[in-house]
């Protein structure tokens, strides 16, 4: 019997709720109240004819016209309307009440935790890209570095070997191997065949001293 009753209950509200969503569907468009109007001004009409004995097919037809018409535009708005009634949450008992209210309390809680969360996510993130940059940086001003020692070190070498192999040793035609100082005659003009350093390189070498 409760079932029956229930059953009952449920066809009446959907009733009351296909008519209500009707007349607001109506009313939500301005062709669909002209469209309501034409039906009852026709249907009018269609009974004095009718009591007349006047011809009332074509009045009928336009009735049936302006009724799908009607349809066309008030069926995807009813569905629609339905849609969203039942996408609206009911709560069907004070336990359910609790549970939200529950639930309310519980959320808060939730959504700290969650942007305490994304906050530690992004500040490790952050910390990950600035120790990223820090170990380039690092790396640039080591090579930077390296760079000006290796550059360092080839002027030294270069200023050592300029100022170390000034002493010419030439070979002559005859095969006489003679070396120059810089305070020589023939210092200038002569095209080294090996260089020294000291004098005594380059007698060890082999060399004689040019008497000018």
């Amino acid at each position: 019997m409760l079932d029956l009753l229930s059953l009952i209950g449920i066809f009446l509200l959907y009733v009351l709720l296909f008519i209500y969503f009707i007349i607001v569907c109506i009313f939500s468009a301005w062709w669909n109240i002209l469209l309501v109007l034409l039906i009852l001004l026709v249907a009018k009409w269609y009974k004095v004819r009718k009591k007349k004995g006047q011809s009332i097919w074509q009045w009928r037809l336009v009735i049936i016209l302006a009724l799908l018409l009607l349809l066309w535009f008030l069926i995807p708005c009813i569905i629609e309307h339905y849609k969203e009634w039942y996408e609206q949450p009911v709560s069907e008992s004070e336990s359910d009440t609790d549970n939200e209210s529950d639930t309310s309390l519980i959320a808060p809680v939730k959504v700290t935790d969650d942007f305490d969360k994304k906050k530690k996510q992004q500040e490790e993130k952050e910390q990950a890209e600035q120790a990223a940059i820090e170990r380039a940086e690092q790396a640039e001003k080591e090579k930077s570095a390296q760079a000006a020692r290796e550059k360092a070190e080839q002027a030294a070498k270069e200023k050592a070997e300029r100022s170390c192999l000034k002493i010419k040793g030439n070979i002559s035609s005859s095969g006489e191997k003679i070396f120059h100082v810089p305070s020589g005659d023939f210092y200038d003009i002569t095209e080294p065949e090996d260089t020294f350093c000291t004098k005594s390189a380059a007698r060890a070498a082999g060399y004689r001293e040019s008497k000018r």
